[in-house]
């Protein structure tokens, strides 16, 4: 007899609790946000709104700093000691070192008998989900957690994860841009899109305006192949207001018919790095 199969993500799945439950998420694993001489740990203890706050009274932006071995091994065998099986889908390996970590973790317990499988997903917030909800419908089904992880490695290359930015500001301060681009961006209006690009931040199309028609803009773009899966679209953003996620959840209903919209907010590790106001669109490619 099969193991039962657990699934697993890190914090920086920016998964909400009705998701969480939903899909049956037994656990998720907390990135380490560093600011103001403190380390919190992500969407437990800290929040983006502390982030912008601490931002704009102190000019001090947070670092953020992986899940250890250790912590892993210990998160891990809190579901192996009880005879489960392990799907961890983690953070891209092309941008942090917890996918990293946790297959070192998963190797350690695996020599004891354990099944780990770390699927490292070359995206970043919500567009993990999109892997979460594959692997929920193939352990719903009966299948093993073998079986789960190698049917998700398939899968991932298939996300689209994108996002653009309303300014450069965090980049710059994080020393992530140069301090005369980012005066260069904000004087003529620009903000550039950020793709994910073999698990790497890449920039991509640069948009000139205001927010709002940038956003539709930058939808438009990214749906303009026509060559994604319609059952699902995954909107995540760094606190956009009611009335802008509206007007852009209106124009995917107008402009593709998802038959499904999810829209949520990042979480500290992505919102350190796009400031306020940054948008995703996060789909599935056939």
């Amino acid at each position: 007899m099969e193991n039962p199969v657990v699934i697993t993500v890190d914090s920086a799945a920016d998964m909400p609790p009705e998701l969480i439950e939903k899909y049956n998420v037994s656990g998720i694993s907390p990135l380490h946000v560093l600011l103001d001489g403190k380390d919190y740990r992500d969407g437990e203890d800290i929040e983006i709104w502390d982030i912008f706050k601490t931002y704009s009274e102190k000019k001090i932006l947070p670092t953020t700093s992986a899940v250890s071995i250790d912590e892993y091994k210990k998160f891990f065998k809190k579901f192996t000691d009880d005879g489960a099986s392990v799907i961890h889908i983690s953070l891209s390996s092309g941008i942090s070192c917890t996918y990293q970590n946790a297959c070192i973790a998963a190797a350690d317990l695996n020599e004891t008998g354990a099944q780990v499988y770390a699927v490292d997903s070359l995206s970043l917030t919500l567009g993990i989900l999109h892997l979460v909800i594959k692997a929920a419908e193939m352990r719903d089904e009966g299948k093993s957690a073998r079986e789960i992880a190698q049917e998700l490695e398939v899968m991932v290359p298939k996300i689209d994860s994108s996002f653009v930015l309303n300014t450069l500001e965090f980049l710059k301060a994080g020393g992530r841009c140069s301090a005369l681009t980012a005066f260069g961006a904000n004087v003529l209006g620009i903000k550039p899109s950020i793709e994910m690009r073999g698990g790497k931040m890449e920039i991509g199309k640069k948009y000139r305006g205001k927010l709002e028609a940038v956003h539709i803009q930058y939808i438009d773009d990214r749906l303009a192949s026509g060559d994604f899966d319609a059952q699902r679209v995954i909107v995540a953003h760094t606190g956009l207001s009611d009335e802008r996620l509206e007007l852009i959840v209106r124009h995917l209903k107008k402009t593709a018919k998802f038959k499904e919209i999810i829209v949520n907010i990042c979480g500290c590790v992505i919102s350190a790095h796009g400031a306020k106001d940054a948008m995703a669109i996060l789909l599935l490619r056939k």
